[in-house]
């Protein structure tokens, strides 16, 4: 039941920006499998993101000033370097892979491709973020981590 809230957490944060904390906060866990929350994690982002490559329209009607920017970027000039630019964005966030999925089909015709690179790299990112944690918890004194957060490890 864990690995499922963690999940559909998981799917808004692409939003909320809440999936690096929960994969932190994973990682001084005993409770959960890392790795597996980093899959949960990357799973439910990877949902996230493919609702906006869908439904970017909609997104684009609401946030008016985004449309505007994504109007103003030649997408065509950028067209050798997609898998460049959305393996940069997954893993490091930079440029916002919510842009480029909101960007959707005009960023990248070919979903398949998008969103399994989307997946991949965002899996790697996750484990990299849990399994950092892990293995601080070995250095790190545990009485220096919230009296909030110790129910949850």
């Amino acid at each position: 039941m864990t690995y499922l809230i963690i999940t559909a957490l998981a799917i808004m944060s692409p939003v909320l920006a809440i999936a690096e904390p929960i994969a932190v906060i994973a990682g001084l866990s005993t409770k959960v499998e890392w790795w597996l929350v980093a899959l949960c994690l990357a799973s439910g982002q990877t949902i996230g993101f493919t609702l906006m490559y869908f439904f970017g329209e909609f997104f684009l009607a609401k946030w008016t000033w985004l449309a505007q920017k994504l109007r103003r970027v030649n997408v065509e000039e950028y067209a050798h370097k997609r898998q460049l630019f959305t393996s940069f964005a997954s893993l490091f966030g930079m440029p916002p892979l919510t842009a480029l999925a909101l960007a959707g089909p005009l960023y990248e015709p070919r979903f398949s491709g998008f969103i399994s690179l989307v997946f991949t790299c965002r899996f790697a990112r996750f484990l990299v973020f849990a399994g950092a944690a892990t293995a601080l918890m070995g250095y790190v004194d545990p009485s220096i981590i919230p009296k909030w957060l110790t129910p949850y490890l």
